[in-house]
């Protein structure tokens, strides 16, 4: 699902060339649709989607360290792969341990600078028979700072507990003048107008843990939380957020991608 502006991102020279090199690896039809996309095109494409918003919206450079949680089948990491530099640097995390294995051998073989890690952390979406509560998994101990850290549809996927410690340890991660861009799912008074009128593309009917979630019977199939719920966790770990609503709630103006994007900026006076 995208916004229509996007037609204008993936048919540019830079990202085309990209998108339609067959030598481009991409995982298996089953692993494709477990990520939202139904064929090869769309998750180059989704790909290429990220990585322009995170140019525009959050100024990446090529020589930025990169950490992306939640790195899944390196929908992002593939394009990443033209896009930095030597000097640039890109870790990669997740708890499903063959996108890690498959990235490893299709990524990482081929750029030293691409590291991928695997945490088992238990969610009941992606990885129910994790041997860690996903509220005390630890990430990457010790690593190096990174200018830019990532999480795409990955709050998405969890409650309030482990969203805080992954938070926690984003921000610690963080290097002085970076950001954190995470996207959410976020129920402002707009979005719950418009889902209790049937207009968004996902509803949250049932309530866990202080958050809405879309499935009882899989609480982190869909997550849902309130604009000041996140900016409350964020202000606490010395960061200040700008919100860009996504499209997923039905809103008129389309949004700016199809989940919220939260861009976090360490003391930055910054309102949305």
């Amino acid at each position: 699902m995208s916004n229509p502006d996007h037609q204008d991102i993936v048919t540019r020279s830079e990202y085309r060339s990209f998108i339609e090199d067959p030598s481009v690896p991409v995982p298996g039809p089953e692993e494709l649709r477990r990520v939202g996309s139904f064929e090869r095109l769309d998750f180059l494409q989704v790909g290429v989607i990220i990585l322009d918003n995170l140019r525009s919206a959050a100024g990446l450079r090529p020589d930025h360290a990169v950490l992306d949680v939640g790195c899944g089948w390196g929908r992002l990491a593939l394009p990443l792969s033209r896009f930095l530099a030597a000097e640039g640097r890109y870790a990669g995390v997740d708890v499903a341990a063959k996108a890690i294995d498959w990235c490893r051998a299709h990524i990482g073989a081929a750029h030293s600078n691409f590291a991928f890690h695997h945490i088992d952390a238990a969610n009941s979406y992606a990885n129910p028979s994790g041997a860690v509560p996903a509220e005390r998994i630890r990430l990457l101990d010790g690593a190096e700072g990174f200018d830019r850290i990532v999480a795409t549809s990955l709050f998405t996927h969890m409650l309030p507990a482990a969203t805080e410690n992954y938070l926690a340890q984003m921000a610690a991660l963080c290097r002085p003048g970076g950001l954190i861009y995470a996207t959410f799912f976020l129920l402002d008074e707009e979005a719950e107008r418009l889902c209790a009128e049937g207009r968004s593309l996902i509803r949250f009917p049932a309530e866990h843990e202080g958050v809405r979630i879309s499935n009882p019977a899989i609480p982190e199939d869909a997550v849902a939380y309130s604009p000041g719920w996140v900016r409350e966790r964020l202000a606490a770990l010395g960061f200040t957020a700008e919100i860009r609503k996504g499209f997923w709630s039905g809103r008129a103006e389309g949004g700016f991608d199809f989940q919220d994007v939260v861009i976090a900026r360490r003391g930055a006076d910054v309102q949305g």
